[in-house]
């Protein structure tokens, strides 16, 4: 496999643009959420993953996606604590980085698989990230 510490899609550099997690790490969650973080970090960091490492970070990215989904719905949104939103931004970006990743390792492709591919990740961005892509990445 390739090295993918520049992302095809998103232009993104591993090396040089990394996910500043110290804002989200000043909040108080359940243990699971810190160690699962933590896994994406060293994930997407480690720029030679293998597609099995990437599909597991995908994996640790919707449960982390659904969970944060779960505590956000549990009040109107303004009263809801700012850490469930900051961790649905983070996964979101880490997921978004993660299918990249995946999609580069997976070879050559048609104009239509890229333009599908760029098409999920728009929608995932709308979805996850539109008040905090600037507080995510250093």
């Amino acid at each position: 496999m390739e090295s993918l510490t520049r992302l095809p899609i998103l232009n993104f550099n591993l090396k040089e643009d990394l996910i500043d997690l110290s804002r989200i790490q000043k909040h108080q969650f359940p243990d699971f959420v810190f160690k699962n973080l933590n896994f994406l970090n060293l994930c997407l960091n480690n720029a030679q993953s293998n597609l099995n490492v990437i599909n597991k970070a995908l994996y640790v990215c919707d449960i982390l996606i659904d969970y944060s989904w779960e505590m956000l719905n549990t009040n109107i949104w303004i009263f809801v604590e700012e850490k469930w939103r900051l961790l649905y931004a983070f996964t979101t970006l880490f997921k978004i980085i993660s299918l990249d990743m995946q999609f580069a390792g997976t070879g050559s492709h048609t104009d239509q698989l890229i333009d599908q591919h760029k098409q999920n990740i728009v929608k995932l961005a709308d979805l996850g990230i539109p008040n905090y892509i600037s507080d995510l990445i250093k």
